[in-house]
């Protein structure tokens, strides 16, 4: 994948996000729980985003090697790839939506008795 259409996927997220914490729902823990990890993994892939286009901005013309950056992060070897967290997180806005329709729908039934 590309990283513009990473970050279009993020923002797309993003706004699916708020859209579904904009509906009036009530929300157990656990989704609360959820939903702030998502936030969090959320920014950490936007961090992650914006210092790969740094990089990428840094970098000469093709056929010269980039200049060496001593502020890089060192990759992490243990922690989830990119693509692996942007998965998670569109997984996890996947699962917060059927959430929220199953509370939403529950809400209905209570509300018309």
């Amino acid at each position: 994948m590309t990283i513009r259409f990473k970050r279009t996927a993020l923002v797309a997220l993003s706004l699916l996000l708020v859209g579904l914490l904009l509906r009036p729902a009530s929300a157990s823990s656990n989704l609360q729980s959820r939903v702030v990890r998502l936030e969090f993994d959320l920014r950490s892939v936007q961090s992650q985003v914006s210092q790969l286009q740094s990089q990428l901005s840094r970098r000469g013309p093709p056929g010269r090697p980039a200049p060496p950056t001593d502020s890089a992060p060192a990759p992490t070897l243990n922690g989830p790839s990119l693509d692996e967290q942007f998965d998670n997180l569109a997984i996890l806005v996947i699962e917060m939506r059927d959430q929220v329709r199953a509370l939403e729908s529950k809400v209905a039934e209570l509300e018309s008795r």
